[in-house]
């Protein structure tokens, strides 16, 4: 027998063969919470052990360089970015409005130089075989650093807005444009970016939500939960028009924000209501799964995570620029309704309950054909793979 004759397992020395160390850089930023869900959801992804078995293994590093290196500064623009949301939302509009219409980054990239040497400085340290950056105005400082032939790594781009999305999101290079839905793929498509460098693999929600075994049950009682946001004059009024309908069982989430967290206490024990109040919490996926409709503003981290819940949604702000998109999306494809004064609320509210709550059960049938827990699992795998074809 000649060694060409002996027979050959290749499962076999795959399965010997060490995996495939991938090292995988995330660039965040904490301008709304969309940014930041999206890196640790896919984080997580990233280092399930699960990839094992397909020869291959991330090592990670997310980062949010705006903080490191500007942590003052950062705190500061994200305050007045929170205010303006809030309270002067046509103010925010026009903020939008500029970084959409013009090239003032690419302008004012200079002003940055401390978070570009800091970039240089994490990618020679670390050396990533991929950079995946969830807020696009990395890509350019990449840019600066780089010419497109030369990148040492792969470059992906995860967009955390739908439909609406600011022309910042196409203004740098990126290998891979990852979106969270179809007409946000359109969307970009219209901003100039090839379609075959745009993928809809949904947005990397926690893979808490596929894990998570919760039966909500179907209503009554009704489980809310209410992020307030806007006027406190608004949402006092909102809590008594929840306050007044029957068998809710209602819960208010602060945040992060302290003095909502103890007007809400506050308000409540006026009105003598058996209502919780959080603050920041870590188990939304938990949270989310057992209730059976959300009211709050349109922020792109909690609108795919209720749709990767499968819970219905009632946007009770609209903030102008990229959350219009978001309220586009939960309107065109049915999945929850706006009411943005106390009244609208009541009303909504009352047809959601009536005739077997018919309406209720519309949303929640349309959201399960939108529903994709596992989109960061799916979004890890494709990384880990293009990453295995460069090398």
């Amino acid at each position: 027998m000649t060694l060409s004759d002996v027979p050959v397992n290749l499962y076999e020395k795959w399965q010997d063969s060490p995996p495939i160390a991938s090292r995988i850089l995330l660039l965040t930023a904490s301008f709304g919470e969309g940014h930041n869900a999206a890196a640790r959801g896919l984080q997580m992804a990233l280092e399930e052990r699960a990839h094992l078995s397909l020869g291959h293994y991330a090592e990670t590093r997310l980062v949010d360089l705006c903080t490191e290196v500007y942590p003052r500064l950062t705190r500061i623009a994200r305050w007045g970015y929170l205010k303006a949301i809030h309270h002067a939302p046509r103010l925010w509009e026009r903020v939008f409005d500029h970084f959409d219409g013009n090239h003032l980054l690419e302008r004012r990239l200079r002003v940055f130089s401390s978070i570009k040497a800091r970039l240089e400085e994490e990618i020679k340290a670390f050396k990533p075989d991929a950079i995946v950056s969830t807020f696009p105005f990395y890509n350019q400082i990449i840019d600066s650093l780089y010419s497109k032939e030369d990148t040492p790594f792969l470059r992906i781009t995860i967009v955390t807005d739908s439909i609406c999305i600011n022309s910042i999101w196409a203004k740098g290079k990126s290998d891979f444009f990852i979106v969270p839905n179809r007409p946000t793929l359109d969307a970009l498509k219209q901003h100039g970016v090839p379609v075959a460098n745009i993928l809809d693999l949904g947005f990397p929600v926690s893979l808490k939500f596929a894990n998570c075994q919760i039966d909500r049950g179907n209503p009554p009682p009704w489980h809310i939960m209410y992020l307030p946001g806007g006027p406190w004059n608004k949402v006092q009024e909102n809590l008594r028009v929840l306050a007044s309908l029957p068998k809710i069982e209602l819960t208010l989430v602060a945040g992060k924000d302290k003095k909502l967290q103890a007007m809400l206490e506050q308000e409540i024990r006026i009105l003598s209501l058996p209502i919780k109040v959080l603050g920041w919490i870590n188990d939304m996926p938990e949270r989310l799964l057992s209730q059976h409709v959300f009211i709050g503003k349109a922020g792109g981290a909690i609108v795919q995570e209720c749709i990767a819940a499968g819970c219905p949604m009632i946007i009770s702000q609209v903030i102008p620029g990229q959350e219009e998109g978001n309220v586009a999306l939960i309107k065109q494809q049915g999945v929850g309704a706006v009411a943005e004064t106390p009244q609208e609320l009541k009303t909504l509210m009352i047809r959601m309950m009536q005739g077997e709550a018919a309406l209720w059960r519309s949303w929640k049938g349309n959201l399960l054909m939108l529903q994709r827990p596992l989109a960061a699992q799916t979004i890890a795998r494709f990384i880990l793979g293009r990453i295995a074809i460069k090398k």
